[in-house]
């Protein structure tokens, strides 16, 4: 008979004001495959390549140890008397002769006069050579490592195997498909994972619950501070994570430090920002930043050309300014010609009038009865006036 000991409803419930009757087993996982009514995962999958490539392996090593090449026959009667064996190798190995004394047994006994050895044996070698095949184990092995790479959709372009043959546009393809077939896999895991911290969360709601928290927290400043929460009150609030670090996150990160180098150099970012790429930090940080980053220089690029139209105001101004005196000036001096011409043509007609005057005054002195003493001094006399 079963007996359970201690059986009671789970101490930490994950409720929610939305859903009081929320309830949670403590376990977190994910069935990656049931078509066949059995949970199976990657690593199910890779399993019997992996038994299958143990076994090759193992009988690879017994091909080796058993594989001792070559081996010659070596007929101890043939070496000479009084030479030991390792005279005998020595000898070999160092000249291209090896010695023997067929005669060596000849000199004993009733074997006088005999050649020593097996005169009728035709096996002088012993092949021990396993080579054939090791080299079909390993090439078994590389089958099995290959099969295996392409049930799980992992190719050897990702892996970083990539051959001096092959072109950058059919890796990048290859990395690409491989991605794509494995990124279910990914999701699956990232939404574990997400999982995990909301049940981390809502356990932290529950251990904080009945107490006041302190914490340091660093502000956008950068400056440290205590911050103090209500635990009760902490533990009330829903919260909820967002994780995203799918291909698309990344392939945006990688383009995006390829071009920070650029943004800086055109002063569109700030090196806070390029340090928030650096760092990997989340997606909607680096894009407030950029946003941030492209205000303060669209409203630095307003002022310049406020500044600017402001500067072109004042010159155009100063320019008006400038021409209405030139102006005034050539009025003045217009004036200033035609009241000197104005004199000038009085002063003409009244030398002329008086020169009239003056002839007419002669041509009567010429006519009167006076001398020319008396018409002389006249003539100066008015002359002088």
């Amino acid at each position: 008979m079963d007996r359970y000991v201690n059986m009671r409803p789970r101490v930490v419930q994950y409720n929610r004001l939305t859903n009081p009757s929320r309830c949670h087993f403590g376990i977190i996982g994910s069935s990656y495959n049931i078509n066949n009514s059995k949970p199976l995962s990657l690593v199910d999958l890779a399993k019997p390549y992996n038994y299958l490539y143990d076994v090759i392996h193992d009988r690879l090593n017994r091909n080796l140890a058993a594989s001792w090449g070559v081996k010659a026959a070596m007929d101890f009667s043939l070496i000479p008397d009084k030479w030991d064996i390792d005279k005998w190798l020595y000898f070999t190995k160092t000249t291209p002769f090896y010695p023997k004394d067929s005669f060596k047994e000849g000199n004993k006994g009733a074997a006088t006069g005999k050649l020593a050895g097996m005169m009728n044996s035709s096996a002088t070698t012993l092949n021990l050579d396993q080579s054939a095949i090791i080299s079909q184990d390993i090439q078994l092995l590389n089958f099995i490592k290959a099969e295996m790479g392409e049930v799980m959709g992992i190719t050897p372009q990702r892996e970083g195997a990539i051959s001096s043959s092959e072109t950058v546009g059919g890796v990048e393809r290859s990395v690409i498909q491989s991605n794509s077939i494995t990124e279910w896999l990914f999701t699956l895991h990232d939404n574990i994972k997400k999982r995990v911290c909301e049940c981390f969360l809502e356990t932290a709601k529950v251990a904080f619950r009945g107490r006041s928290i302190k914490l340091p927290y660093i502000l956008h400043s950068g400056y440290q501070q205590m911050l103090e929460f209500d635990g009760d009150e902490f533990a009330e609030c829903d919260y909820g994570l967002v994780v995203d670090n799918t291909n698309d996150v990344q392939s945006f990160l990688q383009k995006l430090e390829m071009y920070a180098h650029a943004l800086i150099q055109n002063k569109q970012i700030t090196t806070g920002t390029l340090a928030k790429i650096w760092n990997k930090a989340s997606i909607n940080d680096i894009v407030r930043s950029i946003e941030y980053d492209e205000r303060k220089t669209e409203e630095s690029n307003l002022q310049s050309m406020r500044m600017q139209q402001e500067q072109f105001k004042a010159e155009l101004e100063r320019k008006a300014v400038m021409d209405e005196r030139l102006m005034q000036l050539e009025e003045l001096k217009l004036q200033d010609n035609r009241e000197a011409n104005i004199r000038d043509n009085e002063t003409r007609k009244e030398i002329a009038d008086k020169q009239v005057e003056l002839k007419r005054d002669l041509q009567a002195l010429i006519e009167s009865d006076k001398t020319d003493f008396e018409v002389d001094q006249l003539i100066r006399q008015r002359l002088k006036l």
